[in-house]
């Protein structure tokens, strides 16, 4: 039987019974070279192994793969300073992301209450006014005030029937300041008109929203137009000194 008729013969690589296809003996120092630079290694110049140039391992089914290197002290100080930049730069922005919800979220409620007004003075046909809670608070300070809608022109002596909707328990430290003229009340007629005083002050809106701590134009400056629609705009913070 020739030897190429063995099941298996010639095994793969090309050894073929210890002699190698370039014709040298498949365990000589040549041929161990090329394996070893064949799997990362360098021959040791010596003639006593390899001086390995990274590990490599034989993984499940017979496959060569290499170790995992470890990580060194000096590159978890480099990843921890990255991450320390990282969080300066991302505090800051995130700030102002929450400035900018909660004075929005706010902004936004007003205006329903404005429109919630304006609608029901439509629908019953009669005055109905949007009044501040305390008067020694404004329409919001802090966690403090708030407003609601009341049927009628008299928010100091309405009952309990006039109020259809109480703003209240909002959250803390986002300011509503009013500039209105006269009793810092708005009223819609049966039209739907604003029938209550304006600006009481002609540069400053009639609602100004922002929070206690507000930097640059992140308030919001309100106006309700003499027809009843409401005109809304981002704003310079005022000076909180």
């Amino acid at each position: 039987m020739e030897q190429g008729d063995v099941k298996g013969w010639p095994p793969a690589g090309g050894d073929r019974g210890g002699v190698s296809e370039s014709g040298a003996p498949a365990h000589s120092p040549v041929v161990r070279d090329r394996r070893l630079h064949a799997f990362g290694r360098r021959p040791d110049p010596s003639g006593g192994g390899c001086t390995c140039a990274f590990d490599v391992q034989k993984g499940h089914g017979g496959a060569w793969r290499m170790g995992a290197a470890g990580i060194t002290l000096v590159e978890v100080l480099v990843v921890v300073a990255l991450v320390a930049i990282l969080a300066t730069l991302a505090v800051p922005g995130f700030h102002n992301l929450v400035q900018d919800g909660r004075v929005t979220s706010l902004s936004n409620e007003l205006g329903g209450a404005v429109s919630l007004a304006r609608s029901e003075a439509v629908r019953r046909g009669t005055a109905v006014s949007i009044c501040p809670l305390e008067a020694d608070s404004g329409w919001l300070m802090g966690a403090e005030g708030g407003w609601a809608v009341v049927a009628g022109t008299d928010c100091d002596n309405a009952t309990d029937q006039d109020y259809l909707r109480i703003w209240e328990d909002l959250p803390g430290g986002v300011v509503v300041a009013s500039n209105i003229a006269g009793d810092s009340v708005v009223t819609f007629g049966p039209l739907g008109d604003r029938i209550s005083g304006g600006r009481d002050q002609s540069d400053r809106p009639m609602f100004l929203v922002f929070v206690q701590e507000c930097t640059r134009d992140r308030a919001r400056a309100m106006d309700i137009a003499p027809g009843g629609r409401i005109q809304r705009a981002r704003t310079d913070c005022p000076d909180n000194e």
